[in-house]
Parts: structure tokens; sequence; C-alpha cells
């Protein structure tokens, strides 16, 4: 499966764990991602209202 970048998806960001990436898709999530090789590794689809990255207990 080959992905295409749109416009908006171009506008991703380093994200708040090392090594992943972060895209705002809708102004209500955040969904969190990282490449490896040729592979786009979805992490989590986080609700904005939602603390991330969880924090440990």
């Amino acid at each position: 499966m080959k992905v295409r970048w749109s416009p908006e998806a171009e506008d991703d960001r380093a994200g708040r764990i090392t090594g992943t990436r972060e895209v705002i898709p809708h102004k209500s999530y955040c969904l969190v991602y990282e490449i490896k090789q040729e592979t786009v590794w979805v992490l989590a689809l986080v609700h904005t209202a939602r603390q991330w990255p969880p924090v440990a207990e």
C-alpha cells in the first residue's frame, strides 16, 4: 500500500515521544505515528482533550 501525503499532512511535527511524528487530521484529534524504513506505523489516535503522552503512575 502506498501512502499519499496531503498538503495538510505535510504540516506534521516532531512527536512528544522521541522517534514519533504527529499530525492533526481534525481539530479534535492528534494522530501519532512513526516511520520505519518504508512502513508507517500508527501508534495512537488521541482526542486533544486527553493527556498525551499519558502520565505514568
